[in-house]
This record gives C-alpha cells, structure tokens and sequence, in this order.
C-alpha cells in the first residue's frame, strides 16, 4: 500500500473512533452519543454566552461612565471612559471570532503531496479534482450547504457554477486557470457528510515553498 493509502486508511479509522464509531452518531438516528465537534460547538456556545454577560456590564459600565463624566468631570479621571471603551471594544472582537461559523482545517503541502486525495478521503467522496497530471494553481475551500446539488462559487462572479468547471478552474495547467491567489468555495450538500453536517470547512493549498 502507497504512503498516500495508509495515510487515507489511518484518517478514515481515526475519524471513525472520533465520531463515536459510526456516521449514526452524528445524526442520523441510532446511537445518541454526541460527537467531539457536537461538543465543540455546544462549548462555543457558552463561552459565547459569558461574553455576552461580560459585554452587558460593560455597556452598562460605558453608559455610566458617560454620564458621570458629563456631569462630574471633576472626580472622574480622563482616561476611564477610553479604558472602558477599550474594555468593551475588545469583548465585542472576542464575541467576533467565537460566533465564526465552522472549524476551518487547512490542508498544504507540496504540488502532488495528497492533499486532496486526502480531504476527499476525510469527506467519503471525490469533491476536489486529484489524480495524475492535476496540480491544484488555487485556493479550495469546501463547505456544507443546505441544497441538494453541489456547486462553486469564484471571486469574480456572484452566479454559481457548475461542479464539473472546478477542474479546469483550478488546475494549473488549464488555459481556464483562475489567479493563484484565488478562492474557489465548493457548497456540497451537507447531508453526504457527517464532517459538513458540523460545519468543517476544508481548504486545499499547494505551496512550493514547503521543503520536503
């Protein structure tokens, strides 16, 4: 068995034992043991909920500050309201960054390392274009979508395209070749994959600047 083989088998059974032994358990009826990302994302939404607390006194706190400045300039010191406003500056960028939807993995590596074959293994399907002779010239990025039918978004376009267009747009060695720099997002039906149904993000790079 290739090196890229074992690879797939050992992420395949690894997955298995990381969603709890079986696709059921993420949904699908049978088992209800709650999957490590179920638990991820039911933690997020706690931590979230904190900061909404902390984000409430500190309104609360701005307000009042506001107000005592206004009218007794004297016993308050110039720079509490700026601290505040930082105070509450900073809980709104923390809030930020945990309602992001989805737990993004990246995968990169050199040209025809097995990154998609990898992420395709991961996804149970053939979603990015691998293979012989086809070197990924962009950025993938594959989400879950609720529709039935797959399709591809570009950055210069806001019309969808059709699945099949990924592999011209993305191999480096078609005339149809987007920009190196480039996102190309693939919405794949979320109900092929328990990964997507979780909200994973997959995005596929090649560098040529990783060493061996």
């Amino acid at each position: 068995m290739s090196e890229v083989g074992r690879g797939m088998e050992v992420v395949y059974q690894r997955e298995q034992v990381d969603m709890g032994g079986s696709a059921r358990n993420m949904g699908n009826g049978g088992h209800n043991q709650r999957s490590d990302l179920q638990m991820f994302g039911q933690a997020k939404k706690k931590i979230d909920d904190i900061f909404k607390d902390i984000g409430q006194f500190v309104q609360e706190t701005d307000t009042l500050v506001d107000e005592i400045g206004t009218t007794f300039q004297e016993i308050l010191p110039a720079d509490v309201s700026a601290k505040v406003k930082g105070f509450k500056k900073k809980v709104q960028d923390i809030r930020k960054v945990i309602q992001r939807k989805g737990m993004k993995v990246v995968v990169f590596g050199r040209t025809s390392s097995g990154k998609s074959t990898l992420i395709n293994a991961m996804l149970r399907d053939k979603i990015m274009p691998s293979g012989k002779g086809h070197t990924t010239n962009c950025f993938i990025q594959v989400e879950g979508w609720d529709t039935k039918k797959a399709d591809l978004l570009t950055e210069e376009s806001d019309q969808p395209k059709d699945i099949e267009s990924l592999k011209q747009l993305a191999n480096n060695q078609s005339d149809q070749r987007l920009k190196s720099n480039s996102l190309i997002r693939i919405r794949w039906p979320k109900t092929t994959c328990p990964l997507l149904r979780e909200d994973v993000v997959f995005v596929d790079r090649s560098t040529k600047s990783i060493k061996s």
